[in-house]
């Protein structure tokens, strides 16, 4: 019995120091390389999505707030001065208000350029002149984008004078890179609050 555990003892002894096959390097550089490529790939696939992510992400903000002041605009404006839809421009007028001189508000629609420009003027108490201007960009990236006006009985009009809804429809594609493009589309509807 002694005799068979000693064998034992040194049979365990002499595998223990002679290290590994080929076969067994082998076999753990091809599990440890597919491993790596997996984790690589993974890496770059959460890189890609999370890029997209806040490509859209960027996009959907910047959309939104141009939309809603955009939509402040029209909402308040007692009357519309100017209306071409197929250029994309309208001019609004706002009423002198205690926080406020009478203004017009132009919004036009560059497509060479592809942004929406806000142009503010501030108007004298009697109308006569402009004493000041403000332009800004609101929209970025835009791919088209139109002005739709309806009547009180909701039917398609260009006459400044008749409109009383204003539609904007928009789509603005924003590309970063070669492969990572984000589309957005609006479409919404304004009713002019204080127009008469």
């Amino acid at each position: 019995m002694r005799e068979q555990t000693t064998r034992r003892l040194k049979a365990f002894r002499s595998t223990s120091r002679r290290g590994f096959s080929l076969l067994e390097v082998m076999t753990a550089l091809s599990l440890g390389t597919l491993i790596a490529g997996a984790l690589f790939h993974s890496l770059i696939f959460i890189g890609r999505s999370s890029h997209n992510l806040s490509a859209y992400a960027s996009l959907s903000g910047q959309t939104r707030q141009g939309v809603e002041l955009v939509g402040q605009d029209i909402r308040v404006a007692a009357d519309i001065v100017h209306f071409k839809a197929e250029e994309g421009s309208i001019t609004l007028f706002h009423q002198e208000t205690e926080q406020r001189s009478p203004r017009l508000i132009t919004l036009t629609y560059k497509p060479e350029e592809r942004f929406l420009k806000r142009t503010e003027r501030v108007l004298s108490p009697d109308l006569s002149e402009v004493t000041s201007v403000r332009e800004s960009t609101l929209l970025r990236g835009l791919e088209q984008f139109t002005f739709v006006g309806y009547n009180l009985n909701r039917l398609e009009t260009n006459n400044p004078a008749e409109i009383k809804q204003v539609q904007m429809q928009l789509r603005l594609l924003e590309r970063r890179g070669q492969r990572g493009i984000t589309e957005e589309i609006y479409s919404t509807r304004f009713i002019l609050r204080n127009k008469g």
